[in-house]
Formats: structure tokens, sequence, C-alpha cells
């Protein structure tokens, strides 16, 4: 099918440049870009990805677990008792010891 009808968008020119990159990489143009997202949305009569807000953390730790939470922030603030590893996998080693 031909295209007949024109879509015209204003967009910073800096996200036009990075996505172009990435279309580039892809081996399509914007136009074949923003073609496909349409044809998707009319296929699946929805946006094809999620759309929202990041819900905050509901975890709010309590008891024995929150008083060291915050224990250790003050420790932190006040540059006492830090630890720190060379790689993560140092730092999961002493975790380990600490279970133990």
């Amino acid at each position: 099918m031909a295209a007949t009808a024109m879509v015209q968008s204003k967009i910073e020119p800096r996200l036009k440049a990075t996505v172009e990159k990435y279309f580039a990489e892809f081996g399509i143009d914007t136009s074949t870009a923003i073609r496909m997202f349409l044809m998707k949305v009319a296929q699946t009569r929805s946006i094809p990805f999620r759309i929202g807000m990041e819900a905050e953390p509901s975890f709010e730790p309590t008891g024995e677990f929150g008083a060291f939470l915050d224990n250790a922030e003050e420790d932190i603030k006040h540059g006492l008792n830090l630890l720190s590893f060379k790689t993560n996998k140092a730092a999961i080693a002493h975790l380990e010891k600490l279970v133990k």
C-alpha cells in the first residue's frame, strides 16, 4: 500500500539523533520505525509498551531490621564502620560469613 498520509512531530534534536543511530543499527529509518509502531497499535489495539509512573517502593523496613538500617545510615553520615570491597564477589563472601 502506498503511503499517502503525512505525520509530523516535533521532538528534541538530541533525541532524534539518538534514535536515528539505533534505527540505523536495526537497518530501518525513522519513518519505518514510526510506521512499525502505528501498525502494532492497529494490530493489538494497544500501546506496545507499558505506560505509567513507576510505583514507589512499598517496602518499609521495621523492627530490628529497620533499626539496623537507621543506625547504618547514621554511621555512613558520620563516616563510621564503612566497609569497601573490590568486587561484588568479595562483598557477598563477607555477608555470607556474617550469616554463618
